[in-house]
């Protein structure tokens, strides 16, 4: 009886030793590498890096063909709503402007649209027509009439040249600190109206800060306002907010006991 548990010991002790010895050659000694791996199959990160790699690459070489051959490598976090994603979150975290920029040009060139998109879209340089050449035919000359004498001369009565309104097309007509909305703390809400209070998509709304200036564009988010667009404020930063020349200073995350405040902007088109 004795003899057969130690049997049994012994053979618990072998198939333990063996056990050991065949993790610690697995795990340290050789253990397995993987080469060659489907994009797909990478960790997260990984995957944000390679997205900005193909996107880096498609800014320099243009070539649409191979970027979207890329990224169908990826699965659904190579899509463009992925893309226009993971540029809004650099954008917001004050990513490199480089890479933002080549994230949000392939993301438009493949039909997503996100702030950092619209942000950084290329702005068409206006083409001035030429003014033509008015070409005046002289008037057939005419003998000259005898003026009567002693015929009184009527002084002309100078017209009245009207002065332009030179005043911005918008005007300020809300300007309210948010405190009591914990949805709204750090968000500029800015809001556009045409002269019937009516929201206006499409107006271009630009945010400057020390030497730093963003430009963005009303109606991103049509299911809360038509001339909705917003803005994340960063603590202790004060910012300029600028409609088509009308401008609100002094505004930043200060002044709300509660916490970091936000504000809501109403633009307002004149008659």
């Amino acid at each position: 009886m004795l003899g057969q548990k130690l049997l049994w010991l012994r053979l618990t002790l072998v198939l333990a030793v063996g056990l050991s010895l065949g993790l610690t050659y697995a795990w340290l000694i050789d253990p397995d590498e993987y080469y060659e791996t489907d994009p797909a199959n990478l960790r997260a990160d990984l995957q944000e890096d390679y997205l900005t790699l193909i996107a880096l690459s498609y800014s320099l070489n243009g070539d649409l063909t191979r970027a979207q051959t890329r990224l169908t490598t990826l699965g659904e976090a190579g899509t463009p709503a992925s893309m226009a994603a993971l540029a809004d979150r650099l954008y917001h975290s004050g990513g490199d402007a480089e890479t933002v920029r080549a994230l949000a040009l392939l993301a438009h060139t493949l039909g997503a649209q996100s702030e950092a998109v619209v942000a950084h879209l290329p702005t068409a340089t206006p083409t001035v027509a030429s003014t033509p050449t008015i070409t005046h035919t002289p008037l057939p000359t005419t003998p000259p009439t005898a003026t009567p004498t002693d015929t009184p001369t009527a002084t002309p009565i100078p017209e009245v040249t009207p002065t332009p309104d030179v005043r911005p097309p918008y005007r300020v007509v809300e300007q309210r600190q948010v405190c009591d909305d914990l949805e709204a703390a750090g968000i500029i809400q800015i809001y556009v109206q045409d002269a019937n209070g009516q929201g206006l998509p499409n107006i271009e709304v630009q945010i400057s800060w020390e030497s730093k200036r963003n430009r963005f564009f009303t109606g991103l988010k049509p299911e809360i306002n038509p001339g909705y667009a917003d803005f994340y404020m960063s603590p202790g930063q004060i910012y300029d907010v600028t409609v088509w020349g009308t401008q609100v200073g002094d505004i930043s995350t200060a002044g709300c006991s509660s916490g970091s405040s936000g504000w809501r902007l109403v633009f307002q088109r004149r008659e």
